[in-house]
């Protein structure tokens, strides 16, 4: 719960954040892909339960200070993304490359800012309880990075270290 609070908080920061310098738009990469909730559209929570859906790539697993990986450019996040259909792209911009170790998590907002769940992650093989790490060199666009989602039967919520 502490991941989501912090990844919340960060979002009022990123606002707050300078612009990108010529040598910064550099080192841009991309990565990108679907959510497809195998589970169906029917699935997903009410829209009280169902409040923004946004794509994080963090530096590690479990994260440890999401706040301070997003303010100091470790970690990057999408635009927010439709909700309550089945398939849904989307495409993350990182601006700090080469990024050795990423893993890509889906996140739905249940209530507050601070109300965060963890829907699902990239991994290559569908029975896998951890999610994949990527290693995003510097300009390039990955894509295809598709996440499986059923909402009746979310990933286990690692604890914060």
């Amino acid at each position: 719960m502490r991941f989501f609070t912090f990844f919340l908080i960060a979002l009022i920061f990123i606002a707050c954040q300078e612009g990108v310098s010529p040598a910064d738009g550099e080192r841009e990469s991309f990565v990108s892909g679907k959510l497809i909730v195998i589970s169906g559209k029917s699935s997903w929570p009410s829209p009280d339960s169902a409040k923004e859906l946004r794509m994080i790539v963090v530096p590690e697993y479990p994260p440890y200070n999401i706040l301070s990986d997003i303010l100091e450019g470790r970690a990057y996040l999408s635009d927010t993304l439709p909700r309550f259909i089945d398939t849904i792209p989307y495409r993350v911009k990182i601006q700090k490359t080469p990024m050795e170790t990423a893993y890509i998590l889906a996140s739905l907002r249940f209530g507050t800012i601070i109300q965060q769940r963890m829907i699902g992650f990239y991994k290559k093989n569908l029975e896998s309880k951890i999610p994949d790490k990527l290693y995003i060199d510097k300009g390039v666009y990955l894509k295809d990075l598709d996440i499986f989602i059923d909402f009746y039967n979310l990933p286990e919520q690692q604890p914060i270290k």
